[in-house]
């Protein structure tokens, strides 16, 4: 290969992928670092299949590097990542504060969710070095403050639940667009065979309205109104669209994907899990929080191994409106 000058160009040598020893917390960002690094997909999907932030030494070796490579290299570095960090305080204090609405102690638990509200706002604004997962832990408790005052409104539960999940989604995008994280990062574009991802996000609506059936079967989780043949359309719009959707981008695609930058994937599914699981205790039922918990499992499983966060939401959506609409109105 000569040059434009005449000359010979050297070989580009391939070097390997190597770990940073060091957090997220002081790249603020994993994809748009790598964006930095290389425009590449070997970069994005290597960062996200083992939990951990790599630099490349060389782009053009990087895009060299065969997969099975990449991949070895990464699996020698997922063992070293650690089990705990310091965000998962806040997420074991809300469910502490969910387990006591669930034991019928609300006020205690909602103040419990204030003080860590205050003190997650308190932790975005004063330390700059802040990892992004506390952008997205501290949603939790004002999603629960928010959906404990519709019954001192005197406003149609659909009505106030959909106002709360838009200013819920409203807040998470304005987030992802400070901390520089793109559609492609989240699983809502398509990656590899469309194809196939299509095919993927259908097959959500089977198993999602199979697990819903198993919900409303066991009487786990009631719905937001009486499910009536007029309001039909409203519980599939809110329950099924707008909760589905924001929701699983709240758990999966901000806590969960972030926290795996921090604790490894495994550990971040099942912390997101959990705290999702206990969030569904305002029933009172320790049935319902199992249900959840499990349900979440899969989902979260089912995200780190797809990154399609579309097919997640589809089985979420295809839940709420089995278990709240159409089984309850074709059934009972």
């Amino acid at each position: 290969m000569k040059s434009d000058d005449g000359g010979s160009c050297p070989k580009v040598r391939k070097l390997p992928v190597q770990p940073v020893k060091t957090t997220l917390r002081k790249h603020h960002n994993s994809s748009s670092v790598i964006a930095k690094i290389a425009r590449v997909r070997f970069t994005n999907d290597l960062l996200f299949k083992s939990g951990r932030l790599y630099t490349l030494r060389d782009p053009v070796a990087a895009m060299a590097d065969s997969w099975p490579e990449s991949l070895a290299a990464a699996a020698t570095v997922r063992a070293d990542t650690p089990v705990f960090h310091w965000a998962l305080v806040p997420i074991a204090v809300l469910v502490a504060a969910e387990t006591t609405i669930l034991l019928g102690f609300p006020t205690a638990g909602i103040t419990v969710h204030s003080l860590v509200l205050l003190a997650l706002l308190w932790t975005i604004g004063h330390d700059p070095d802040h990892h992004p997962v506390y952008e997205g832990i501290v949603f939790v408790p004002l999603l629960r403050l928010l959906n404990l005052g519709s019954g001192l409104l005197d406003i149609s539960p659909l009505l106030w639940l959909l106002v709360v999940y838009v200013m819920l989604f409203v807040s998470v995008i304005l987030a992802l667009r400070a901390n520089e994280t793109g559609a492609n990062d989240l699983g809502i574009l398509p990656q590899g065979n469309v194809y196939h991802w299509g095919l993927l996000v259908g097959t959500g609506v089977p198993v999602g309205a199979a697990l819903g059936w198993i919900q409303w079967t066991f009487d786990l989780e009631q719905p937001p109104v009486t499910p009536t043949a007029v309001n039909l359309l409203e519980l599939v719009l809110v329950t099924g669209l707008v909760v589905g959707v924001v929701e699983e981008l709240l758990f999966r695609g901000l806590i969960q994907r972030w926290l795996s930058d921090l604790v490894g994937r495994w550990s971040a599914i099942i912390a997101a899990s959990v705290l999702f699981g206990f969030m569904h205790s305002v029933w009172f039922k320790p049935t319902d929080v199992l249900f959840a918990f499990l349900v979440s499992l899969f989902l979260g499983w089912s995200y780190a191994r797809t990154r399609n966060l579309w097919f997640i939401s589809v089985v979420h959506g295809s839940i709420n409106v089995a278990a709240f609409a159409f089984l309850p109105i074709l059934l009972s």
